[in-house]
């Protein structure tokens, strides 16, 4: 079976939303490897070379952005519960999130600062629910909690597949928590 992989890493641009990516390593189950720049979208964006062309990206979800009144209140919860690296991007009120090791598998996405009003705990969700994979859902949801989160959903096991919960970020947004039963 052939596969590419690839990492999307530093941003090279602060015209934001549209294009804060920058792929800085691809690989193949050859084992090449390489370093090459994202074209003006994701949707663009080819690879050619070792197994033929590759377009990366499409119909993949290859960033998430959490929507904070506080962003650095917000960075605290997430490096302190889940261990994230942020960075700010220039003087832009946005911070790349790196939620995945080099190399491994996942997507990091940003925190940047909310654009209207702050959304209501317990009101229904606007928008996605990012999920967290964590080896320990009930130790996550105490270092969430302590770190200034809400349960928004207890502990729920799903038979043959893991655990789940909800809670509420700092910035009243919600957030998944998941422990699969085959680490």
């Amino acid at each position: 079976m052939r596969w590419i992989a690839f990492r999307i890493m530093k941003a090279t641009s602060t015209s934001l939303p549209f294009n804060p990516f920058r792929l800085v390593s691809v690989s193949c189950s050859t084992g090449r490897s390489a370093s090459l720049a994202l074209g003006p979208t994701l949707s663009n964006s080819r690879v050619t070379g070792w197994l033929g062309t590759y377009s990366l990206g499409m119909n993949q979800v290859v960033h998430f952005e959490i929507h904070a009144d506080d962003p650095h209140r917000a960075i605290a919860f997430y490096t302190g519960a889940f261990g994230w690296t942020v960075e700010q991007m220039g003087s832009e009120d946005y911070w790349l999130a790196t939620t995945t090791p080099q190399g491994g598998v996942g997507i990091n996405g940003a925190i940047m600062r909310r654009r209207g009003p702050r959304p209501e705990i317990g009101a229904p969700i606007v928008g996605a629910v990012v999920t967290v994979q964590v080896e320990d859902v009930d130790a996550a949801l105490t270092s969430c909690v302590k770190l200034g989160g809400h349960v928004a959903l207890e502990r729920v096991t799903i038979p043959n597949v893991g655990a789940v919960a909800y809670v509420h970020d700092t910035e009243a947004n919600v957030l998944g928590i998941f422990q699969s039963v085959t680490p």
